[in-house]
């Protein structure tokens, strides 16, 4: 838990030197707290845990239960179930996607390399996944690598520009292109508005 709020703190301090929207949407980034939602992501859960136990190979059951977990939280339940589902499927996009939500606590601008790697295989299974476009520019940014983080915004924004991930791509893209412009030549009180 330590190790969550330390990242959950590098993130918040972050955001003030790179603003960006970093929380897409209510089905992408956050952890349900909503008791209702709880309840529908633990029937997912008792779901799909059913399935597994009658069919352990079941990929999409594995994907599904790794997703829940994922919504309520429970990162290293759903690392597993996501892991699972990749070793049974390779090419589930999805899970690779899922799982680098995951293996981040649900903050993608906290990833790593190894998140990074799932949301790109995630990308090379299936070249229309606005998600892994756009958590890759999130972590490609809080890393300051803006050339790779441009490229994925641009991606993200191109195959779905009105979705909240677009909308996100095209306000994380917009905040890149403030923070390229050279700073006023001279800053004084009268120009910033203080007097």
């Amino acid at each position: 838990m330590k190790s969550q709020n330390s990242s959950l703190v590098s993130i918040i301090l972050a955001s003030f030197a790179f603003p960006m929207c970093v929380m897409a949407g209510p089905s992408d980034f956050h952890v349900d707290t909503d008791l209702a939602n709880s309840k529908h992501y633990q029937q997912i859960i008792d779901d799909n845990s059913r399935i597994i136990s009658a069919d352990p190979k079941n990929a999409r059951a594995h994907d599904l239960r790794g997703m829940a977990y994922r919504r309520l939280g429970q990162y290293e339940k759903a690392v597993a179930d996501y892991t699972r589902a990749i070793e049974l499927n390779a090419n589930d996009s999805e899970a690779y996607t899922g799982r680098g939500l995951a293996r981040c606590g649900g903050l993608p601008g906290s990833a790593g390399q190894p998140e990074i790697d799932d949301w790109t295989t995630a990308i090379g299974l299936d070249r229309k996944s606005t998600a892994a476009y756009v958590y890759c520019g999130i972590a490609y940014q809080m890393m300051r690598n803006r050339e790779k983080a441009t490229v994925d915004y641009k991606m993200a924004i191109k195959l779905d520009p009105t979705s909240e991930l677009g909308k996100c791509a095209v306000w994380n893209l917009r905040t890149l292109d403030r923070l390229n412009q050279p700073p006023p030549k001279s800053v004084t009180s009268e120009n910033v508005g203080y007097k």
